[in-house]
């Protein structure tokens, strides 16, 4: 099925605008547009907001402010998820380093 570009475009509009919730109804609803997307055959990396994360980039968490300083290693086969590794040092409130994968949209890159 050929995808028109509004269509997408409306999809991506709505993604977006659910997707940062901490309503897990609201996250349940930006699944679904993932899911209706992949069934429309559009490609589910092109709703992610910033796609421009990349590894070895500096990263913060925007919801987590204890994770304040992070660095990429890889992204995911997916291009949902980040493999993030947070170092002690740069993370004063964290008691061990950690790493694990994190949502693209729910990270935003350090400049610097």
């Amino acid at each position: 099925m050929k995808m028109d570009v509004t269509t997408a475009n409306k999809l991506k509009e709505m993604y977006n605008q659910y997707v940062g919730s901490d309503d897990i109804k609201s996250r349940g609803v930006a699944t679904g547009i993932m899911l209706a997307a992949e069934v429309l055959g559009i490609d589910v990396k092109e709703l992610i907001i910033d796609p421009v994360i990349k590894p070895g980039d500096v990263v913060r968490h925007k919801k987590d402010h204890n994770l304040v300083l992070g660095v990429v290693r890889r992204i995911a086969k997916n291009g949902l998820r980040a493999y993030v590794t947070w170092d002690q040092t740069d993370n004063p409130k964290l008691l061990w380093s950690v790493s694990a994968y994190y949502r693209l949209d729910l990270l935003e890159k350090v400049e610097g």
